[in-house]
């Protein structure tokens, strides 16, 4: 008897399996060589081995055995069997022959779909060419992983780690306290006008920060309403004379008010969160930075001034301070904020900061310098890459 390999395109699942039982039964034992296979014309595709007891693979996959041959593209039939009709299309008696697989024997005895030659991937195809197996009767497919997990959100600024609650609230005392000395009168305004704006910025920006800040502070329910008045200051403050003067003392009037735990009326509901970069300006905020770095590199110059007493707390709160900014201007929409090199430079001023702190709470006046000496070298690496 005569053994026939058929060939069933995808899609024509009815002549599939069953088709190839059938023909198994009908035509059992080897061929006669009257029907020789071709050589296979795609590489790669495993000869099924029909005298072989090996099982498939746990993957799916044929067994691998070296130099087994490549499978044969279709039966090359006697004239008796195979005929063309007037479309051109070839029939083995009455079957037509583009149904068939062109190996049927691989596709039962590897339990796994067969990629047509010409025709689409297999729908569990996975991997490097290697089919994915079936899943058994009444199991369900596992679902694959996507290809692009969503992307994990920003995580939020550890300000306790950078500034306490203690020193922003010291910093926003000071600030207000030199405003209350430039807004005299219009004399000392006009002496210190610039002063004032980078002092709103500041104030802007801790407010900000207040906000974000996981420790308690007598004015944090308020800090919105100072962020946003601490804004109208600094907006305000742009040039000398009467006129600018009263346009400034008039939204500090109204902040003092409100650190006093009083709101005045007549001042709009404030939002609750907005942008560090759409409420304070970079230039004030580092013009603010510029001095916290000039007062460590200056006046912390020896091992007796970095352990006195006198000098201890001012060096963890101007180290604090630059911290807490620096992280300010690296966050989203500030300009240049988000080039790597720029985040860079900033990451590096903020660790250091935070490291020459902890060098002068433990005493270390060589770890304090070193990390005093790489803030002004990034900072100036900074300053000469990205200029306000």
């Amino acid at each position: 008897m005569r053994l026939i390999r058929f060939r069933l395109r995808t899609g024509r699942s009815a002549l599939g399996t069953p088709l190839v039982l059938a023909m198994l039964i009908v035509f059992p034992g080897c061929g006669n060589g009257e029907i020789q296979p071709e050589p296979s014309q795609s590489a790669g595709t495993p000869e099924p081995n029909s005298t072989s007891s090996k099982p498939p693979r746990s993957d799916g996959g044929s067994p691998a055995e070296p130099g087994r041959s490549a499978a044969p593209n279709g039966p090359t039939a006697t004239a008796g069997l195979v005929r063309t009709d007037a479309d051109g299309r070839t029939w083995i008696d009455d079957i037509p022959l583009d149904v068939w697989y062109d190996d049927p024997l691989l596709v039962f005895s590897s339990n796994s779909q067969a990629t047509p030659a010409n025709g689409p991937a297999a729908p569990f195809a996975t991997g490097a060419g290697q089919p994915m197996p079936r899943p058994a009767a009444g199991e369900t497919p596992a679902a694959s992983a996507p290809a692009d997990p969503p992307a994990a959100g920003q995580p939020s600024v550890d300000w306790q780690e950078l500034i306490s609650a203690e020193v922003l609230d010291a910093e926003a005392k000071a600030l207000r306290n030199q405003l209350t000395a430039a807004l005299q009168t219009v004399a000392t305004y006009n002496n210190g006008f610039q002063a004032i704006q980078w002092d709103g910025a500041t104030l802007c920006a801790l407010a900000g920060v207040a906000i974000e800040h996981p420790e308690p502070l007598s004015w944090k329910d308020k800090a919105p309403y100072v962020r946003d008045l601490a804004q109208k200051i600094e907006e305000a403050a742009q040039e000398r004379g009467r006129t600018a003067f009263q346009e400034t003392q008039a939204p500090f009037e109204q902040l003092v008010s409100v650190f006093s735990g009083n709101v005045p009326a007549g001042i709009e509901p404030p939002e609750a969160t907005v942008p560090f970069v759409e409420s304070a300006s970079r230039g004030g905020l580092m013009r603010r930075m510029q001095a916290a770095q000039d007062w460590l590199t200056k006046n912390i110059n020896s091992a007796d001034r970095l352990t006195s007493s006198e000098h201890k707390d001012r060096i963890l709160h101007e180290a604090s301070v630059l911290a807490a900014l620096t992280k300010v201007i690296s966050a989203e929409g500030y300009d240049a904020a988000d080039e790597p090199d720029y985040a860079r430079e900033a990451d590096e001023i903020v660790k250091h900061s935070v490291n020459a702190r902890s060098a002068a709470q433990a005493g270390s006046y060589d770890a304090f310098r070193d990390a005093v000496d790489r803030i002004g070298t990034h900072c100036n690496n900074c300053h000469t890459n990205f200029r306000d």
